[in-house]
């Protein structure tokens, strides 16, 4: 993972309000992965034999960006 690299992020989609509070979020210093919150989303797989693989619960562990903290490093 590269260190100090720009974050693009295409916000066309979202309507303004909502696209003016993730930028404000993002210039405020606050984790743009984990938006603040310290932990993201994972999707577990599960593997079988001659199956293919089956997607089991989601699961939340630490952001790895800020380590939980919810601040930008």
């Amino acid at each position: 993972m590269k260190k100090g690299g720009e974050i693009k992020i295409n916000l066309d989609f979202i309507p303004e309000t909502i696209q003016a509070e993730i930028k404000e979020r993002i210039l405020s210093g606050v984790c743009p992965y984990c938006f603040g919150s310290g932990r993201v989303k994972v999707m577990q797989n599960y593997m079988t034999y001659d199956a293919g693989t089956i997607r089991g619960p989601d699961t939340y562990i630490s952001c790895p960006f800020c380590n939980g903290t919810g601040r930008r490093k």
